[in-house]
């Protein structure tokens, strides 16, 4: 018995080299692989390499899946047959649920499963986009090493340096409702205006001060990354519980979440820092400084960071966040015009006169006939 992947490489060599001297077929083609593969629940075990492998028959049969829904090829009966065969490689491979976002858009309410199971699935343009995401991911990766299931590496708090971010959002009880991030006596605050107030929730505000966070702080680390890469770690602390689950976790269910959470994990300034990145969940009483500047209490921020002893500076906010909370404001204004489409449509239905008569005339004729 050979453990370890190296020494398993060693004795695959050997082997090969020893049986081809002899002159030795060992076995056939198919069965030339790196020690033995167990199928079960639909999934390939090496016990060798120590990995779940995807079958090769359910990758072709998703890669042939997706590229129809490229082209509007499915109906919404496949559409969910793929969908499943999907979630069955999110599972084997150990993806996050982040990679699912917006799918399940066509088998939802408003979606094209209120037409019939026979109707196509519509090729929109952020549709193409995850369906070639998925081809993508599936052309690179095959299989999932035990090691990323049971992963031990130490928390990245537990490094030599630690910066602290701190976030908050307010809505209620202030006149100035704003967005604010502190560092280290460090700080940003962005003001809401009415039209980010009458669209946006409190939890999607939550997340979208993260990723201020990103775009205001990060810039300031990347001498520390480019220097050595010493050791370093970012501890973001959040006091909103439904954004820590939905970040840390990638469980966002809600659509506008699931937004906002798609433009943290495409920024540029997350996917630099993410790896040094730890997201904790904090009390109110324990982000202080945030809460009084996204309440417009800059004087109180400000007092706050001479109690602590450090020199308050203000940072200006990237034109990049400006443009994303502009995004955010029109995605929400899209979902509740669908939403109210959807509502109306269902109002006529129940409320036409129509059915009235028919159900009448039914009542009547089943009377003559008695």
């Amino acid at each position: 018995m050979v453990l370890g992947a190296e020494r398993a490489a060693r004795a695959i060599r050997v082997w090969f080299r020893v049986t081809g001297m002899l002159r030795v077929i060992t076995a056939v083609p198919r069965k030339r692989i790196g020690g033995c593969m167990v199928p079960w629940t639909g999934m390939g075990y090496n016990s060798v390499f120590g990995a779940v492998v995807v079958p090769v028959e359910k990758e072709v049969s998703a890669q042939a899946k997706l590229l129809s829904a490229e082209h509007g090829a499915l109906d919404v009966a496949e559409y969910r047959q793929m969908m499943g065969l999907l979630e069955f490689i999110c599972y084997v491979l150990v993806l996050g649920r982040s990679v699912m976002y917006t799918m399940y858009e066509p088998l939802c309410a408003g979606g094209e499963i209120d037409h019939g199971t026979s109707t196509k699935v519509k090729a929109h343009p952020w549709r193409v986009k995850l369906f070639r995401l998925w081809r993508e991911r599936l052309s690179c990766a095959r299989f999932a090493l035990c090691s990323h299931v049971l992963s031990t590496e130490p928390l990245a708090c537990l490094m030599a340096r630690c910066f602290v971010w701190y976030a908050d959002a307010a809505l209620k009880g202030t006149v100035h409702p704003a967005l604010c991030g502190y560092s280290h006596g460090m700080f940003y605050v962005f003001e809401l205006q009415k039209r980010h107030v009458q669209s946006l929730g409190i939890a999607v505000l939550e997340v979208l001060a993260q990723i201020a966070n990103f775009m205001v702080f990060g810039p300031l680390l990347e001498h520390l990354t480019a220097e050595h890469l010493p050791d370093f770690a970012i501890l973001l602390q959040c006091d909103s519980l439904v954004g820590s689950f939905a970040l840390t976790a990638e469980s966002a269910k809600d659509p506008m979440l699931q937004f906002v959470h798609s433009a943290l994990l495409s920024s540029s300034a997350f996917n630099q820092l993410k790896e040094r990145a730890v997201l904790g969940h904090v009390y109110g009483e324990g982000n202080v400084a945030s809460d009084h500047g996204s309440r417009g209490r800059i004087p109180d921020l400000l007092q706050t960071c001479a109690d602590l002893g450090v020199k308050a500076r203000q940072l200006t906010i990237p034109n990049e966040f400006s443009m994303l909370m502009e995004r955010s404001v029109q995605y929400a204004q899209q979902l509740k015009a669908t939403h109210s489409k959807q509502a109306t449509a269902q109002h006529r239905v129940e409320h036409t006169p129509t059915s009235k008569v028919a159900n009448g005339n039914y009542k009547a004729t089943l009377e003559g006939v008695t």
